[in-house]
């Protein structure tokens, strides 16, 4: 069998079989690794106002091409550092059991403008006939399951060298053939490439079944949808604010 060139495109390279299984189970676990990071992509975007970070600010500041579009967005930026501070001082108002409930709607109204999450507001008349804004939290309103990788399992046929090696061959060693004592059999390492049922090289593949299923949700994750829902707000209607 001629070396392969690994320089050139779907060129067949030898390889043990310890790598030869490894190279899905890598594959597999790269996917969850991809598909925990989209979950946790959507819940942030779903869920949560984009945090500017003092970069962003700054790109915004030297921006001179968008000047006018860039200065809205700082004045936006400046007027939630202003309401944050503001929040941050009735909260300790709130622990120390000093608010007034003029305070306590203040900081309500402040929240439902500013808080960290993203809201759905709708008008609700309740049974006296009262009208009041509810706001409700994306992540209490949408589904959210994650999906995981439930089984997985992979098959090949492997074209084997007629030449092998001890299993633990150290290059360049002058040890390179020393057997250790616990072997009852002197393992060996195959080395060859992935090669169809016909053995031809020119169709080598190796096919993998995946199934995908939803997952238990994560506890974490549980405990921050449970605070969601607790997080709604009842308001007078007549205080509702603009959104941004």
């Amino acid at each position: 069998m001629p070396e392969a060139d690994d320089t050139k495109p779907g060129s067949f390279s030898q390889l043990n079989l310890s790598e030869a299984l490894l190279a899905p189970l890598n594959a597999i676990f790269e996917a969850q690794v991809h598909a925990a990071r989209s979950f946790l992509s959507f819940i942030l975007q779903m869920g949560f106002r984009h945090k500017y970070t003092s970069a962003d600010i700054k790109n915004l500041e030297e921006d001179v091409k968008d000047k006018e579009a860039n200065e809205k967005v700082l004045a936006t930026i400046r007027e939630e550092e202003k309401a944050r501070t503001e929040i941050k001082n009735l909260r300790k108002l709130q622990l120390d059991g000093t608010i007034t409930d003029e305070q306590t709607l203040d900081l309500k109204l402040l929240l439902s403008k500013w808080d960290d999450l993203h809201s759905q507001d709708f008008v609700y008349i309740d049974d006296r006939g009262n009208e009041n804004w509810v706001s409700i939290p994306n992540l209490a309103l949408i589904p959210v399951k994650p999906l995981s990788i439930d089984t997985a399992g992979f098959q090949f046929n492997m074209s084997i060298n007629d030449k092998y090696e001890n299993y633990n061959t150290i290059k360049g060693s002058a040890k390179a053939d020393y057997e250790r004592p616990w072997f009852l059999i002197q393992p060996k390492r195959l080395t060859g490439s992935i090669a169809s049922k016909s053995a031809s090289e020119s169709q080598a593949t190796i096919s993998i079944q995946i199934s995908i299923k939803s997952t238990e949700m994560p506890n974490g994750l549980n405990r921050l949808l449970t605070m969601m829902n607790e997080s709604s707000r009842i308001l007078p209607l007549e205080n509702r604010p603009e959104k941004i």
